[in-house]
């Protein structure tokens, strides 16, 4: 992949006091008291040191931009990482640069006090907020307003017992982060650079998944299944519409993430994302395909019945890294009722009467920054389990937490772009 990284480039600076940059500012000196203040600009350029890209979400083509994806970025105090109250944060909006047709960028001032005022600093945003800050303190830049990110905890999977997170739109977003720290004099060195410029790392991954239930078995229909085979195969009442579906991703998700030190709260902790706020919803046409030469070394081409992730609601969140990639699983949750009408109002909520399945995601990778296409194609031949109520004690079926197993035939691709 090509390794791109989100610039700040400051396009003007100027020193506002009885100093200029120049004599203010020699590394491994004392910054001279005064106000600093510059527009910057964002641009995406090769980091220095960058090893892993960092990009926008382009959600219509599924894939990350060299674009910063916010109207705003938050200056946070390195050294105070409280969660909530009292953490020191501002937050710096994008703006219109009139010198750079068609270019975003963000203002900063900053003013650094005398010895007698106690030689901190004071970084302000034009609508006149600011924090302060001891002279000793560093500050780092990211895309939330909090120092921890937190996942929306709603129950327990059903079937492991670990937390269950709900897709959120305001928390499951990107999460970047500047790739070091500046202290006093490292902020108003880069103020007074010519061409200066603040790394972005990404510390999050996004996903999307196919799920269909198809052919596998038949070489020549590999991978294909229409309606009429469907309804040929199952009969009345069992027709693609009297299918219902939901999916559970995990468990490598965090629950909590420190944003500074760049890891998760509990490197223990086991976390899953549920589909559709853990409603169950009816089976959908899915496809996807893709050409030999594409990033999974081949050709794909699957279509089916099942579920597939709606352009533009791509799962973006933080994983923990500590645990095996190979645990990484869907867990695939149907139910089935020939008449939706006469089911109770909690049938779609309820696990009771589902069956369930785990389909291991193949040659998973747990480094951050990628978005992941997870395709799954389930012999569709496996639902006849609905049509001949296996028992408990069937060789094909087994029961935990009072949910039936089921055994089934799949393919899988985990596509990492």
């Amino acid at each position: 992949m090509k390794k791109v990284g989100i610039l700040l480039f400051i396009a003007l600076g100027i020193v506002l006091g009885s100093c200029s940059n120049e004599d203010s500012v020699e590394r491994g000196k004392e910054v001279s008291p005064g106000t600093y203040s510059s527009d910057l600009l964002l641009a995406a350029e090769q980091g220095k040191e960058l090893q892993i890209s960092t990009r926008g979400l382009n959600e219509d083509f599924g894939q990350f931009t060299d674009e910063y994806p916010y109207n705003s970025i938050f200056i946070h105090s390195a050294d105070d990482q409280r969660n909530g109250e009292g953490h020191q944060v501002l937050e710096i909006s994008l703006q219109t640069v009139d010198f750079c047709e068609g270019c975003r960028g963000i203002h900063l001032e900053m003013e650094v006090l005398d010895d007698a005022q106690g030689g901190g600093y004071i970084i302000k945003n034009k609508n006149g907020q600011s924090i302060t800050l001891n002279a000793n303190d560093s500050v780092y830049f990211s895309t939330i307003s909090s120092s921890y990110w937190q996942a929306d905890v709603e129950a327990a999977s059903p079937v492991t017992g670990s937390n269950v997170f709900m897709q959120d739109n305001a928390v499951n977003r990107e999460l970047l982060r500047s790739a070091k720290t500046f202290s006093k004099s490292d902020l108003v060195e880069l103020l007074s650079e010519a061409t200066p410029q603040i790394e972005m790392t990404r510390h999050c991954t996004a996903f999307r998944v196919y799920f269909s239930f198809t052919n596998i078995l038949e070489e020549d229909l590999m991978g294909f299944i229409n309606e009429s085979t469907w309804n040929n195969h199952f009969g009345e009442g069992y027709g693609i519409e009297n299918f219902y579906i939901k999916l559970y991703l995990g468990p490598n998700f965090a629950e909590e993430y420190n944003v500074y030190d760049d890891d998760v709260t509990d490197p223990n902790g086991k976390g899953f994302y549920v589909t559709n706020r853990q409603v169950y919803q009816p089976f959908e046409y899915s496809t996807y395909s893709q050409t030999s030469g594409g990033s999974s070394g081949g050709s794909i081409s699957m279509t089916g019945y099942g579920y597939e992730t709606d352009l533009g609601n791509y799962l973006i969140a933080p994983l923990n890294t500590h645990l095996d990639a190979s645990e990484f699983s869907v867990y695939v949750f149907v139910k089935h009722t020939s008449n939706i009408d006469s089911e109770s109002e909690d049938f779609l909520t309820s696990d009771e009467g589902a069956k369930w399945f785990q389909l291991v995601v193949p040659s998973m990778t747990l480094e951050t920054n990628r978005v992941h296409y997870i395709i799954f194609g389930v012999d569709y031949h496996a639902l006849d389990v609905f049509k001949t109520q296996a028992t408990e004690n069937a060789a094909d079926t087994r029961v935990f937490s009072g949910l039936e197993k089921m055994q089934v035939e799949y393919k899988a691709w985990d596509i990492a772009e």
